[in-house]
């Protein structure tokens, strides 16, 4: 048994003990100042959260009191476990003093008991701020912020959730009451919270408390699936036919000891089920589940024999009731080991994804099967292995969508049929295989081409003319299956309009042909395609649709069609942009006196068409014309735009005035830390705050006038017994509450605030204020004699409980990127930009995949003739973070250099390289929709500069290949 006690602001204290195993008794206290409001304390499973048996708890007030017994009042409860002990106790207004807990554990009993007060203010940053040091508690932090984050808050208020999961129905003291206390909630938000918590368990309402407070951030997910690589033999799983044993020494290099085989003796196909609440397993509510949160089912397969083998993966979603909802299986794949050597596996992974399938689902059911060639020892033949069901309990916004009756179940309303041979018929149960629409039904075609359309109104869907006028990035596409033994091809066009029914951009598939399958049901397969930087305008969309079967079956309609979609991606801002907020401070009187002349005012222009502000700093430059200014890394790449094509700056704008000219530099003239792209794709997020290096440096090279100053901060090292407590100011163009919105007719103006610093960790500084988004990239400096300093660059801050991904800087905690000698190296090697007779000693790769079709197929990028095999390269060490490679999201890094020195001896010239066309391509489909792939970006790093990037933001078919030039910038 251990324990620790610690001590917070405002009445903070806490007191846990940790049972691992061992019997005996361990106390410990806390220290109750007057006026704290919550007092709570519990014992429980410390994975679950629920109850646990042979783990004792007494809890004793400081007046000598034991509260033993049951007690259901205004002011306290006391809950009573199956012993007949306390197991959960909440006193409002707690006596002050000290106040004592004691946990008696008997032998093989693993649980873990606390004891907490509620700081009287700031609750929730107080709680994780003075708790968040002894976290994780001596295990590794999970690498994914994501996960930290959550997993963090989960053990911080897991207690809570124990004690609030144990109120009985009759709970006389008012639960919202105590969230308001407990969270610092509007009231409104905690009766709503109370709502969906009441009578769940501790995980769900855990999850609950998690997802509300921006806790669970977005694309977060939850493993459901029990026992996905058999370490537990076949628990958890029905067999349905033949039989299954386990095998060892397969999956070694997937991470997994163990792997499904087909068992002794078994001739034919082995199948096998799980069915999964999804309320039970991933405490989840019935209003979460209606709002039909992404799932991804996956399984890794090999064939180990000469002679294949053959597998499905099936997935059904089932109502309340047990109904199907929907019925998604994979083709039936034949898996033939690529390297042909007995006894060795080649492991491929198939992943079917469900989303978008409407209301009801409350279970899963996972089905698989494999099957042998004749007269294969069974024990090694097929392997399975490291299934999983991961469902998102992190939601992100979800756009609208804006197609009426997408799939048919209203009929034909709100389509307008085109002239053709063929006609549309609606089918009600065709679209139960379609893992992207959200119903059964769909539009189906029987003979001939028909073809039919609709005009949607984007100002009638509740779009503001200014936010359409922004441009903002649309997708487009829809569902499409055939008979198993037809051929049909399909086609979807969409025309973005303006009011005059001028076309500002098309999205336009062209012919698709879906092929017949092996499978003796329709299976769906998708075309999207997003759309941006087609201009202002923007008012209807016009988006039409057409199947052809390859001939008439009788009785069937063989083309289906479901899923339609259009949906723009990108969120409306705040309906009233022109209002002014309380401003904590008056804006700077004159901007042309030193150090405000060096701040940077940035209107960054995103490849993506988006624009947003940020900050940014002149350092010092000896060098006539030439400037340099310090950022922030997501000024020039950011998780949400992609990257910048170039950023407007101009030096010490102030409204309406502009003592220095502004100028537009291009992406070709910016650097960041490769290393800033984990943290992008990871995000910052609550608590756990990885170390980031959030900086950039940009070159400027102007004879514009009014000329730049040649002066400037001068990036400082301080050590951290001189940066704790050190007095500051941060400068910077706030564009958000409660500083002034930005807007075209609210000019920006610079502010200052006064800050103190504290050190967070060998990278990071924190601090308090009340600058946002805008603020991103600003100089946080000291006068030192005549010498203006800089410390840090503003980087992200707090919000509401959390740290917003988008890196609007919140309230309250903000965290600077340290200067140190790392970024003082960078600058200097950073300021002389890549020269075309430079020889390329480095040239690196980055790819980061799209989220709505990743892929783990293998890749191959020609350049300039010359194949590179990506997935050779990843084997031999390429760098990946937070998991396995293309996962969405992720940043994949690809070392070429071996294979480039292979093609140019002695190693080409950085000139030899410029204006080369690349191609990458999937070289091998192992996907049960091969039709897909998406990339977001794609960016090339030489000798650990940016060379340059481009955001794509587009899906790709299996024959499409990802083709660009390589040059600088974007």
């Amino acid at each position: 048994m251990d324990g620790f006690t610690v001590k917070g602001e405002d009445g903070f204290a806490a007191c846990e003990i940790n049972v691992d195993g061992a019997a005996g008794l361990l106390a410990g206290s806390v220290e109750v100042v007057p006026g704290t409001p919550v007092l709570y304390a519990g014992v429980a499973d410390p994975v679950t959260g629920g109850p646990v048996t042979g783990a004792r708890i007494t809890v004793t007030a400081p007046d000598g009191t034991v509260h033993s017994t049951a007690k259901n009042t205004g002011n306290t409860l006391v809950v009573l476990g199956t012993d007949g002990r306390p197991r959960a106790l909440v006193l409002r207004a707690p006596a002050p003093g000290t106040w004592t807990l004691a946990c008696q554990a008997d032998e093989g009993v693993r649980a873990c008991a606390a004891l907490i007060t509620v700081p009287a203010a700031d609750p929730l940053a107080n709680a994780l701020l003075t708790l968040s040091p002894h976290w994780p508690g001596g295990r590794a932090a999970p690498s994914d912020p994501l996960l930290a984050a959550f997993q963090m808050f989960g053990w911080a208020y897991g207690p809570l959730a124990a004690v609030l999961a144990a109120a009985p129905s009759g709970l006389i003291m008012d639960q919202a009451a105590l969230l308001v206390d407990v969270f610092g909630l509007a009231a409104p938000e905690a009766s709503h919270i109370r709502d969906l918590v009441r009578g769940r368990d501790a995980t769900t309402v855990l999850t609950v408390l998690a997802q509300q407070l921006s806790f669970a951030g977005p694309g977060l997910q939850r493993q459901v699936l029990a026992n996905g690589s058999g370490q537990d033999g076949v628990g958890g799983w029905s067999v349905l036919e033949n039989s299954w044993q386990v095998a060892s020494g397969y999956a070694d290099a997937l991470g997994w000891t163990t792997s499904f085989t087909a068992g002794a003796g078994a001739n034919g196909w082995c199948r096998k089920s799980q069915l999964i609440d999804l309320r039970a397993a991933a405490g989840l509510t019935d209003p979460y589940l209606d709002g039909a949160p992404d799932l991804g089912v996956s399984d890794w397969v090999s064939a180990v024999t000469t002679a294949g083998c053959q597998y499905y993966l099936r997935v059904r979603l089932l109502d309340a009731a047990g109904q199907v909802v929907k019925d998604v299986r994979s083709d039936t794949v034949d898996v033939i080991p690529a390297t042909g050597i007995p006894y060795r596996p080649d492991w491929r992974q198939i992943l079917l994804r469900l989303r978008d399938y409407g209301p009801g689902v409350r279970y899963v059911s996972v089905e698989h099967g494999g099957r042998n060639p004749s007269g294969t020892d069974t024990g090694h033949g097929f392997q399975v292995t490291g299934t999983t069901v991961r469902v998102l309990i992190g939601p992100g916004p979800r756009p609208a969508e804006l197609v009426g009756n997408p799939d048919g179940a209203g009929q034909l309303t709100g389509w307008t049929s085109a002239t053709g041979a063929g006609t549309w018929v609606t089918e009600p149960d065709s679209g139960i295989a379609c893992p992207g629409s959200a119903s059964k039904a769909a539009f189906a075609v029987a003979s001939g081409t028909a073809t039919k359309y609709q005009v949607i109104d984007l100002v009638e869907a509740g779009y503001r003319t200014d936010f359409l006028d922004q441009a903002p990035t649309v997708r487009i596409g829809q569902w499409m299956a055939a008979d198993p033994e037809v051929t049909c091809t399909y086609a979807v066009r969409a025309e973005l309009r303006n009011a005059e029914d001028t076309v500002l951009a098309t999205v336009d598939s062209g012919a698709v042909e879906v092929r017949t399958t092996n499978l003796r049901t329709t299976a769906f397969q998708s075309f999207f395609q997003t759309v941006s930087q087609y201009g202002p305008g923007l008012r209807k969309i016009r988006i039409e649709h057409s199947a052809t079967p390859a001939r008439q079956v009788a009785g069937r309609a063989a083309a289906k069609i479901a899923g339609t979609s259009v949906r723009v991606l990108d969120p409306q801002p705040d309906p009233d942009p022109l209002t002014a907020r309380a401003v904590a401070g008056p804006p700077l009187a004159n901007t042309a006196n030193k150090p405000y002349r060096w701040v940077c005012l940035f209107s960054i222009n995103w490849q993506a068409g988006r624009s947003s502000a940020g900050s940014g700093w002149l350092i010092p430059t000896s060098k006539p014309g030439s400037y340099y200014v310090m950022t922030a890394a997501h000024n020039v790449c950011h998780g949400t735009n992609g990257w910048a094509k170039s950023i407007d700056i101009t030096p010490g704008a102030n409204g309406s005035t502009f003592p220095y000219a502004m100028v537009n530099v291009p992406l070709e003239n910016m650097e960041i830390p490769l290393d800033w792209l984990a943290v992008s794709q990871a995000r910052i997020l609550p608590v756990y705050c990885p170390p980031v290096h959030d900086y950039a440096l940009i070159r400027v090279n102007s004879i514009a006038t009014p000329r730049w100053d040649s002066g400037g901060f001068t990036p400082t090292v301080m050590t951290d017994n001189q940066l704790t407590g050190q007095a500051a100011q941060l400068t910077g163009y706030p564009a958000d509450r409660p500083f002034p919105l930005r807007h075209p007719r609210i000019p920006a103006r610079m502010y200052e605030e006064p800050v103190t610093l504290s050190v967070y960790d060998d990278l990071l500084a924190e601090l308090r204020t009340n600058m946002r988004g805008g603020a991103s990239g600003s100089p946080i400096h000291i006068l030192d004699g005549n010498t203006y300093k800089a410390v840090g660059v503003f980087s992200h801050g707090e919000w509401r409980g959390g740290y917003d991904i988008t890196f609007e800087l919140g309230y309250d905690h903000a965290y600077i990127r340290r200067i140190d000698q790392r970024v003082l190296d960078d600058v200097e090697r950073w300021r002389t930009r890549l020269d075309d007779n430079d020889r390329i000693c480095k040239l690196l790769l980055v790819i980061r995949t799209g989220y709505d079709a990743t892929t783990s197929d293998p890749l191959a990028c020609n350049i300039d003739g010359h194949d590179y095999d990506l997935t050779q390269l990843w084997s031999q060490g390429a760098a990946h973070w937070y998991g396995g490679r293309n996962r969405g999201g992720d940043y994949d890094v690809y070392d070429l250099t071996p294979e480039l020195y292979r093609a140019h001896p002695g190693g080409p010239l950085l000139s030899q390289l410029l204006g080369k066309n690349y191609s990458i391509r999937r070289t091998e489909s192992t996907s049960y929709r091969p039709t897909e792939w998406q990339v977001d970006s794609v960016s090339f790093f030489v000798n650990d500069q940016l060379l340059g990037a481009t955001t794509l933001r587009r899906l790709y078919r299996s024959v499409d290949t990802v083709d660009g030039l390589i040059q600088r910038g974007g």
